[in-house]
């Protein structure tokens, strides 16, 4: 594996070096553009067969949707036979781990870069490394969670046994829907595309708590974790039940 990246950034830099060296004469070279095409595909193997194995390391392919697909109520439409059920659910598998996937394949590949930069320039790449963290992370969504009912923020959901609440998913100032609905996309926002237009939620004990989209009941006292999956995203958040305060006698 590390001589076939080798081979690979050896084969990329000799490129850049001869483009670097006259870049007039590489330009007009036609077999050039080949090589180009040559190194980039290059490139997108390495990342990929760096991101299958950091994949390898992380939940088996559809865990999220098959835990999210038994904790759904029996009278939910998709459990119900009303739509192709096998077909959804295996597109779905296929976009959960398509979405994690590419979410760290992306990842590998900036890195890869970063730190081709700071080897190749120094001080210089080290400074344009930090640029392209710097850009990222000012471009990245802010996701949230509050109480639907109160509006205030959650990080952590405590619950008196038998008691719900409602909580409300955003990403930025946009709400994403916790529950999955017969709807047209916007094919303009790719981030609904790749998560099927809401996010998957269900429960690490479901003895403790169960969910049904964005409502939470508590089931018996302990803790557990809800999960939420948003494409690539996923968001764990502590659920403590605790025992039902005794109703003061009239």
């Amino acid at each position: 594996m590390r001589d076939f990246v080798e081979n690979i950034k050896q084969a990329f830099e000799d490129n850049i070096n001869e483009f670097f060296d006259n870049p007039g004469d590489w330009i007009c070279k036609a077999k050039n553009l080949l090589k180009v095409i040559g190194s980039i595909a290059a490139i997108v193997t390495a990342i990929t067969v760096f991101a299958n194995l950091i994949r390898e390391t992380s939940e088996p392919l559809g865990y999220h949707v098959d835990r999210w697909l038994e904790q759904l109520p029996h009278e939910h439409e998709l459990k119900t036979g009303s739509i192709l059920m096998d077909d959804f659910f295996d597109i779905m598998r296929l976009q959960s781990s398509s979405a994690i996937f590419s979410s760290a394949a992306f990842d590998a590949g900036t890195e890869l870069v970063k730190v081709d930069l700071s080897v190749r320039f120094g001080l210089l790449g080290d400074l344009m490394a930090w640029r392209i963290d710097s850009a990222f992370n000012q471009n990245e969504p802010i996701y949230s969670l509050f109480d639907s009912f109160t509006g205030f923020g959650v990080q952590y959901i405590e619950l008196e046994k038998g008691q719900t609440v409602t909580i409300s998913f955003y990403r930025n100032q946009e709400v994403i829907p916790l529950r999955y609905e017969d709807r047209l996309i916007d094919f303009g926002a790719m981030h609904v595309v790749r998560s099927f237009g809401f996010a998957m939620t269900y429960m690490q004990n479901p003895n403790i708590a169960i969910v049904d989209g964005d409502i939470i009941r508590a089931e018996a006292i302990g803790s557990t974790t809800l999960v939420i999956v948003y494409g690539a995203n996923i968001f764990e958040i502590p659920v403590a039940v605790t025992e039902s305060t005794p109703q003061a006698p009239n």
